[in-house]
């Protein structure tokens, strides 16, 4: 791991490391495709020179081990969490800030937070782990694994519309409360007796709060794991990544407050 040293800059560290693939926050992973190592680079100056632009003035950042590294350039001046690696291997791990609205509990190595719909990718995973396994046809009618899905001319309505946003189910044709939508039986069972806005396939709409749950309900119904049971054990645990849907109570002490932003930022 490359350890920056003090009065040295983001930008200096980068070109003595070559490169960079991964960019991390408080609000969770953003994986950058693969490039070539030039790309890397080039991807690197730009993230810097959009710190210089977004935050002038602070002279310190905390390094993962504790350490403050301090100097006057604007290029080391962060408000974020940085996790950078080079082909694979990590060679940036620095974190600061504090994980509470109160500003007293400081973010640690292990802080976990709320990735809103990163979740999302995780559930449309979730289901190409079955379709490789030959388990799920994404051609198929989602009727044929969810049978109740069907109600209200949905029968046509493929799994690959749930998982492109284009099935037409993008809302809720009634008013929702957050306990119905945490009622997985209920909410699936709302969505399986709703009509489509639109013709299935021939547009999209961004499903926010209903792609969770459609994708996830195919995947209990051939599976009998919800989409949590099955990521754990089928993608997360093997690969020893922190992530979770739906998180056990021994966790809860590790996720951060989630701020949002005021008229007066």
């Amino acid at each position: 791991v490359y350890s920056i040293t003090r009065g040295e800059t983001l930008g200096a560290l980068i070109q003595r490391a070559g490169g960079l693939t991964e960019r991390a926050n408080p609000r969770g992973l953003r994986y950058l495709s693969k490039s070539t190592k030039e790309t890397q680079i080039e991807r690197a100056k730009m993230l810097i020179r959009r710190y210089e632009r977004e935050q002038a003035s602070r002279s310190s950042i905390t390094q993962g081990d504790g350490v403050r590294a301090s100097g006057n350039s604007d290029s080391e001046m962060f408000r974020e969490t940085i996790l950078e690696s080079i082909e694979g291997r990590l060679v940036v791990d620095i974190w600061a800030g504090h994980s509470d609205t109160g500003l007293s509990q400081p973010w640690k190595r292990d802080t976990i937070t709320n990735v809103f719909s990163i979740t999302k990718t995780m559930a449309t995973l979730s289901a190409l782990v079955l379709a490789d396994r030959g388990d799920l046809d994404v051609f198929k009618p989602v009727a044929d694994y969810w049978p109740e899905f069907a109600a209200n001319g949905k029968e046509k309505i493929e799994v690959r519309h749930l998982m492109s946003h284009t099935s037409g189910l993008s809302g809720w044709n009634k008013r929702i409360t957050i306990r119905e939508i945490c009622d997985w039986r209920e909410s699936t069972a709302i969505l399986a007796e709703q009509k489509p806005w639109w013709q299935p396939g021939t547009s999209s709409g961004y499903h926010a709060l209903t792609q969770g749950h459609l994708v996830g309900e195919v995947i209990r119904r051939i599976t009998g794991e919800s989409i949590g049971e099955f990521f754990a054990k089928e993608i997360a645990e093997p690969l020893g990544a922190d992530f979770h849907i739906g998180l056990g109570e021994k966790d809860f002490y590790r996720v951060s407050d989630v701020i949002y932003p005021t008229e007066d930022i």
